[in-house]
């Protein structure tokens, strides 16, 4: 085991992050309903693990997204060439699993297994996605077999982020109040920040 572990190649990770860590004020946070800053959640197409051909081939290959916990939500890497493309979700979107609430962003394109949904939104990148799926990790021990995550719910969630502020320290307001009632906006800058400061922040 050792000598098989030995002749790996791999090499040491390394970064070159050198921003300062971004301290976290919830208590400043306010609160959002999901649905106000997202498009409206949508069921995937699906398939069954059975109809796909598994593939080793990354250049070939396409993820099988399904509730599994691990991997990013990636049970298999099947052969694309076979997929049509109607099934084929693109990249940029947040994939849970209604069943089991698990959460995760995908930034290529995927397929899916049965009981996925779709979350999209204008603003979301890679970054943003880190930030909202960890948050809405948190919300998973509501959720079980018994209570899924089911479109509407998603929708409902309320969720507390960080928001904009003025030159002068006070909350922004948006007139249209197009994320909140209130009209607070949320601080996407910040969001991004914080996870470029994490350690191994420019490896993402």
């Amino acid at each position: 085991m050792e000598d098989y572990i030995k002749s790996l190649n791999h090499k040491p990770l390394t970064t070159q992050n050198n921003y300062e860590t971004v301290e976290l004020k919830v208590v400043k946070w306010k609160e959002f309903r999901l649905g106000n800053l997202i498009q409206k959640p949508y069921k995937a197409k699906a398939f069954n693990k059975d109809e796909l051909e598994e593939t080793t081939e990354q250049d070939f290959g396409i993820h099988y997204i399904t509730r599994t916990s691990e991997n990013n939500g990636c049970e298999l890497i099947v052969n694309k060439k076979d997929i049509p493309s109607e099934f084929v979700e693109e990249g940029n979107a947040i994939s849970i699993g209604d069943t089991t609430a698990t959460c995760f962003y995908q930034a290529d394109e995927f397929i899916t297994g049965d009981h996925m949904v779709v979350v999209r939104a204008e603003w979301l990148n890679k970054l943003l996605g880190m930030f909202i799926v960890s948050i809405l990790q948190k919300e998973q021990y509501k959720y079980s077999y018994g209570r899924a995550f089911l479109m509407e719910r998603i929708s409902d969630t309320i969720i507390k982020l960080p928001v904009q502020h003025n030159t002068d320290g006070t909350i922004f307001i948006d007139d249209k109040h197009k994320y909140s009632e209130e009209g607070y906006v949320p601080d996407w800058h910040f969001m991004e920040d914080y996870i470029k400061s994490l350690p191994y922040g420019d490896k993402l």
